[in-house]
């Protein structure tokens, strides 16, 4: 029994909200923060930019105790892919290489450092990555995005464009989950060992 879903302000049209859902398997129950979230563009003041990922990463902060975020998002942001060791925490290595150096990708990025989050779509190869074509220079770009934390980073089996058949002039990201049944622990290994003691002397 989850609690009820929670929600947070956001200025000038910006929006964000979560959820917490839990699933549960032979003998694990699961439990995520759910956070969908359509962030500022460019286009908007800096003040408004800083209001909104600062009203986002105090609701993230909040998400309830042992539950692992995943945040859907329109980030509205270019943040490429890893090409430095510090990225690789949040960014992979495959996806639309364009980086812009702006007011949103700046705290983005510091966003997803912030709360150990890290872009899937970016780590599987694929045929194409672009979420979403400019409307001012036809530019392909990758703004739409499913971030998880690093506990459950290594249970995404995939993440990837999908064209949801929806009127949009964004392409949805698809993210594919393997959940473990049970809590994986060690194998105890049987020790059958005998010591040659001539070989010591």
């Amino acid at each position: 029994n989850p609690e009820p879903i929670l929600g947070g302000p956001a200025p000038d049209h910006a929006r964000f909200m979560g959820v917490q859902l839990h699933f549960k398997t032979e003998k694990i129950v699961h439990k995520f923060f759910l956070v969908t979230s359509y962030h500022p563009h460019s286009g908007k003041d800096t003040e408004t930019i800083e209001g909104f990922y600062g009203s986002l990463d105090s609701f993230i902060s909040q998400a309830p105790r042992g539950h692992t975020v995943l945040m859907g998002c329109d980030a509205n942001a270019s943040i490429g892919t890893a090409t430095t060791d510090d990225e690789t925490s949040i960014l992979g290595k495959h996806g639309v290489e364009t980086k812009k150096d702006g007011d949103c990708e700046f705290h983005l990025t510091n966003l997803l450092h912030a709360h150990g989050l890290k872009s899937m779509a970016t780590c599987f190869e694929h045929r194409r990555y672009d979420t979403h074509t400019s409307n001012l220079n036809g530019a392909r770009l990758q703004l739409d995005h499913w971030f998880v934390q690093d506990e459950m980073q290594t249970l995404v089996q995939d993440a990837k464009r999908w064209n949801h058949g929806t009127d949009s002039d964004h392409a949805g990201v698809l993210l594919v989950l393997r959940l473990p049944h049970k809590t994986l622990r060690p194998r105890k290994i049987k020790q059958n060992m005998k010591l040659q003691w001539n070989f010591l002397k």
